[in-house]
């Protein structure tokens, strides 16, 4: 991920953006399985999901991490787009 995606990630949750509507983390579990969150993008409104089989997804037209999927991975505490240098999800799909 590319640190211009991080820095739209970090303005995205600055500016209100992230709208997080499900979360769920095992009982054991370091980092939720489980989310389902919108982000208001400069032109739309994005669905992004981390799945506990398929992983995470955005809906947006970018086929590598995006904006909004580093938003709504930084809020819910995914170690990769927390970094400054971060690691690459796994699973990443784009539907």
């Amino acid at each position: 991920m590319a640190a211009d995606v991080r820095a739209k990630a970090l303005a995205y949750i600055r500016e209100g953006r992230v709208l997080v509507t499900t979360v769920a983390t095992p009982p054991d579990a370091r980092y939720p399985c489980l989310v389902v969150a919108t982000v208001q993008g400069h032109m739309q409104r994005y669905q992004v999901v981390r799945h506990p089989e398929s992983g995470w997804s955005c809906d947006c037209w970018r086929t590598e991490p995006c904006a909004h999927l580093a938003a709504v991975a930084i809020s819910c505490g995914a170690p990769g787009y927390a970094a400054r240098t971060p690691t690459r999800p796994e699973n990443r799909e784009n539907t």
